[in-house]
């Protein structure tokens, strides 16, 4: 399941800072759903902090959605 999820994403480049084993995490499976939230960055320290202080002490922003670059992935950090 683990390629097919990779197969599926296309094309993914990753900046030099980034851990290439850690990439890995992003084609998971297991990791696969209901674990990622998508909103508009005003609000994204406030619900962090509030998941937080619900129990989710690994609440955290993990990317950004920047433009539209043709179907590639660029994880940056």
């Amino acid at each position: 399941m683990q390629e097919s999820n990779r197969v599926a994403a296309g094309q993914v480049h990753c900046g030099a800072e980034v851990d290439k084993t850690a990439v890995e995490i992003l084609f998971d499976p297991q990791t696969s759903g209901g674990l990622l939230i998508g909103m508009a960055e005003p609000g994204v320290e406030s619900l962090c902090a509030a998941l937080r202080t619900a129990g989710y002490s690994s609440a955290a922003v993990i990317g950004t959605v920047t433009e539209n670059t043709g179907g590639v992935i660029d994880v940056d950090k």
